[in-house]
């Protein structure tokens, strides 16, 4: 009897999974970028928190004003920096006008993380176009504003773009490269099937008009982080602004890279702050995405138990959903940018039900962290 139970559960998990890989992820993987004849040029404000990040700073300022677009601004908000931001803005300022600099003093009452300072640079900026990205992330190209631009139509009121991670050697950059294109592939896929969930701040656009029509970051003011993927998802709830016209944008030329966390605990703390606000997602949104990640554990997990109780169901099903996972993660790592993780795709996969088991009291509902 129990055997028929975990057989009928494998089953079904299976059948989750190969839907995920085979037709799930197919619309991303066949994604055309479709490029008009006028580019864009709608005036843009990039708006960067930073905190002590005078040395990223040093490092990305001339790679994002010297992108080949024909209006921007790029807003500096300085979020009670103790190190030499300040003097390293000010100089530059002196040849460059359009970069901006706003310093914010931390008040009694305000909003937790990195919210209070990425409104206040949202309420200072001159242009109706929002992009965000961090002081750690470089664009990949001197286009990287324009293809962002070019995801705006006269509708459009979010861009959801790629931030990946930078190539590092050993198996924790690989892992975090891995799960960071899963993650992209799960909330870019949504996207095209008109159920958005979530964008990264390292790399996100929207209309300045959207955040004061969603009223900012109210309905998570008490968590610090979500920033981003809480904001996203907010838009699509039942207390949302849906309908929001959402596009995506995958070009190379698009993406701004930042590099991993270099130990294991710096990135397990990375990854706690980020799941703790899942449980804040809509019911829908956690209801798909609990089903997914759940239908991958429990495949993995009773498919290997299944090989010692019913092995030919067990063989058909890890095999089958093999070949249809390889072959379509194959398909995307190639596509963003993880070409060389193919080989380790499978060994990589066999990773997720550890991390499922680990997250799993973040995922469920960690006490809201108030720093960033």
């Amino acid at each position: 009897m129990i055997v028929d139970i975990a057989l009928l559960i494998f089953t079904l998990a299976t059948l989750i999974q190969v839907w995920l890989w085979g037709i799930g992820f197919r619309n991303l993987d066949n994604y055309q970028i479709v490029k008009t004849d006028v580019a864009s040029s709608a005036p843009l404000s990039v708006v960067i928190c930073a905190r002590n990040e005078e040395a990223n700073l040093r490092a990305n300022l001339a790679l994002w004003l010297n992108q080949e677009y024909p209006a921007f601004e790029l807003i500096i908000v300085d979020d009670d920096s103790s190190d030499g931001t300040a003097a390293l803005i000010a100089e530059v300022q002196k040849t460059l006008p359009q970069l901006k600099y706003l310093k914010v003093d931390r008040a009694p009452g305000s909003l937790p993380g990195k919210k209070h300072a990425l409104a206040q640079g949202i309420r200072f900026a001159q242009n109706d176009i929002l992009v965000l990205t961090d002081a750690d992330c470089s664009p990949a190209s001197s286009n990287w504003l324009q293809e962002i631009a070019d995801g705006f139509t006269e509708n459009t009121q979010l861009v959801l773009a790629f931030a990946p991670f930078y190539l590092a050697p050993g198996l924790l950059n690989r892992w975090i490269r891995y799960e960071g294109l899963y993650t992209a592939w799960l909330y870019l896929s949504a996207a095209l099937w008109k159920e958005p969930y979530m964008g990264v701040g390292r790399n996100l656009a929207y209309r300045k008009e959207l955040f004061d029509k969603a009223g900012g970051f109210g309905k998570h003011a008490d968590l610090s982080g979500g920033d981003d993927d809480l904001f996203v998802n907010g838009l699509f709830g039942d207390s949302g602004v849906a309908p929001v016209s959402t596009s995506i944008v995958i070009s190379p030329q698009s993406w701004a890279l930042s590099e991993g966390k270099h130990t294991w605990s710096a990135y397990l703390r990375q990854k706690k702050r980020h799941l703790s606000t899942g449980i804040r997602y809509h019911w829908r949104h956690q209801l798909i995405l609990g089903l997914i990640a759940l239908s991958h554990f429990l495949h993995l997990t009773l498919g290997f138990l299944g090989l010692w109780y019913f092995p030919i169901w067990a063989i058909a099903g890890l095999c089958g959903r093999l070949l249809i996972f390889w072959f379509r993660a194959s398909r995307l790592s190639g596509r963003f940018g993880g070409k060389n993780l193919r080989l380790l795709l499978p060994v990589l996969d066999l990773f997720f039900p550890v991390f499922y088991l680990f997250f799993s009291p973040v995922i469920f509902g960690l006490r809201a962290i108030k720093k960033w």
